[in-house]
């Protein structure tokens, strides 16, 4: 018997979307969203010290959005370096920290973490780069934490503190990422450790740079930390035409040099999304999807012609990497995974995607096994590769994401939830009832409803289709009437 309407309860699942200022604030298609000025005025506490990690950084933009009431708040950035930002003079309250990273990697995470003056704390996790064209005309995602708060207050909360909701990796988690950049961020690290970080619900799958090996290091990041994230959290399910049904879903904004056969894409990094799988296999390029018990997987990519039309034209694909040289070697098996960005019913149609976002849902039913929202691109720089005959992971890139699966929202007392696809127009009928708190009343069902950048279902490229490519000069004028000028 189905329960009742009055059963099911809405629960937030912390990420958003982040605004567009081609909308109207209160347009349903910026319910619930995020701009950079909001991400800075969560409360309407000064934050005293703010910790920025990010790959590029305008500091003129940047500035310009913290609220008054923070503007004498320390300030440390985490970037990647440039020789603009290393020859800045000094600023006050500022401080640069330049991660060191693998030949050709980068320091791509883009990360938030506020202190208040009334000692709490926020932990953003977003797609953003911190200049001007990545805010209001793209589409992008972050993760807001809940309010952390320091660990003799949080000991004294027994609800809080409860061992059905508390979640330890997270903590442990976070703090080994931080820890990988050494003695700089050691004193972030150590003051962080004063905080009750157990309560989020999600999990931290990051990337550092380095060869990582033997049985600790082999699964702490990459894509390894994600198969076996998965492999804990996910309910293996033995249903073939179950498997056939769900569809792995990779949505990015840069593709990297992947090798000319899908050894990497599909062999190593599919099965990493897909850990309970392995022996029943993926789809590969020539294999029709849908295959009886065989795991469907789609690439989200905007063709050329959508970038074209975008609210940004033809500038949008500057910050969508991917050579024409990198396409021909891998076209064959990359185009019959591909899939347009297309979202009429997100709300984000002629916003060009810099959000990256991972997931295995059911395209008809729209619910969502798990989903990971990130800085990862799908590129080997970002995910490692495996080396040495699979005992080495080597990244190039700092990277960082949160994952969230059903598992991490229930408690003791709610064991039915699920995480569920909400179009723009589907948010903003709920938006007002979300709840942000844990629930334990044992009759509720529970929602978690993600609004994803992009609709289900996917619409695949047809045979006109071509991807983006940043170095191929298109014709014709875009949007602003403009031609492509390399």
């Amino acid at each position: 018997m189905k329960r009742s309407l009055q059963a099911i309860r809405h629960l937030h699942p912390g990420i958003h979307l982040t605004s567009l200022e081609t909308e109207a604030s209160n347009s349903i298609a910026n319910v619930d969203c995020m701009s950079l000025r909001k991400l800075l005025s969560l409360r309407p506490v000064p934050i005293t010290c703010m910790f920025q990690f990010n790959y590029m950084l305008e500091p003129e933009f940047f500035f310009s959005h913290i609220p008054p009431e923070s503007r004498a708040s320390e300030i440390v950035f985490v970037v990647h370096r440039n020789p603009a930002l290393s020859s800045l003079k000094a600023l006050p309250r500022t401080r640069f920290i330049f991660p060191r990273v693998e030949q050709f990697g980068t320091h791509h995470s883009k990360m938030m973490i506020l202190f208040y003056a009334d000692t709490r704390a926020h932990i953003v996790i977003h797609t953003a780069n911190l200049v001007e064209r990545d805010w209001g005309q793209k589409s992008q995602m972050c993760w807001v934490s809940s309010l952390l708060q320091h660990k003799e207050i949080s000991k004294d909360n027994p609800q809080k503190r409860s061992p059905s909701t508390s979640n330890p990796q997270f903590e442990q988690d976070f703090m080994a990422y931080l820890g990988a950049y050494g003695k700089e961020l050691e004193p972030l690290r150590k003051r962080l450790q004063e905080f009750d970080l157990t309560q989020e619900r999600a999990q931290i799958i990051a990337s550092v740079p380095g060869r990582h090996k033997g049985p600790t290091d082999l699964c702490k990041w990459g894509h390894k930390k994600l198969g076996q994230t998965l492999a804990k959290t996910i309910v293996r399910d033995d249903s073939e035409t179950k498997g056939s049904q769900m569809t792995v879903v990779c949505q990015f904004s840069s593709i990297g040099s992947l090798g000319k056969d899908d050894s990497w894409l599909i062999g190593e990094f599919a099965n990493s999304l897909c850990p309970h799988r392995l022996g029943r296999g993926l789809l590969t390029a020539n294999q029709k999807n849908g295959s009886a018990g065989r795991m469907k997987i789609a690439l989200i990519y905007p063709t050329w012609t959508q970038v074209r039309d975008s609210l940004q034209g033809w500038s949008a694909g500057n910050s969508i990497p991917f050579s024409n040289d990198n396409w021909l070697k891998q076209k064959d098996y990359m185009r019959p995974l591909l899939r347009k960005w297309v979202s009429k019913n997100a709300g984000r149609e002629f916003a060009m995607p810099h959000v990256k976002t991972f997931a295995l849902l059911n395209e008809q039913t729209k619910d969502i096994s798990w989903i990971l929202v990130t800085s990862h691109n799908l590129s080997k720089a970002a995910w490692g590769s495996l080396q040495l005959k699979g005992t080495q992971l080597f990244i190039r890139s700092y990277e960082i994401g949160v994952l969230l699966a059903p598992d991490y929202f229930k408690t003791e007392k709610i064991q039915n939830v699920t995480l569920k696809c909400f179009t723009a127009r589907e948010m903003a009928e709920i938006v007002g009832d979300l709840a942000v708190d844990k629930d334990d009343s044992p009759n509720l069902d529970i929602v978690v409803p993600v609004r994803l950048p992009y609709d289900l279902p996917l619409t695949p490229y047809n045979s006109a289709d071509d991807p983006w490519r940043w170095d191929v000069a298109f014709e014709g004028l875009d949007s602003h009437g403009e031609r492509r000028v390399l």
